[in-house]
């Protein structure tokens, strides 16, 4: 199917858009934030702990290489 034949038809529920999603709730913007702070350090030390086993097994991360000149 090519993209320029391909008709797409819908409606939009304009006062439904502003609802929350079934399944999440509002929240303090600086809780929020510190939930957001400590999951992207625990996903840090993973990607840390992986790169580790991965260099002593011989590999190396992407774009970390010799550079040439």
């Amino acid at each position: 199917m090519r993209g320029e034949n391909v008709l797409l038809l819908g409606e939009i529920d304009l006062d439904r858009e502003d609802d929350i999603p079934i399944g999440y709730e509002k929240g303090d913007v600086e809780t929020v934030r510190a939930l957001a702070k400590e999951l992207d350090r625990e996903r840090k030390g993973r990607e840390r702990r992986k790169m580790e086993r991965l260099r002593g097994q011989g590999f190396e991360a992407e774009g970390v290489g010799d550079v040439l000149l």
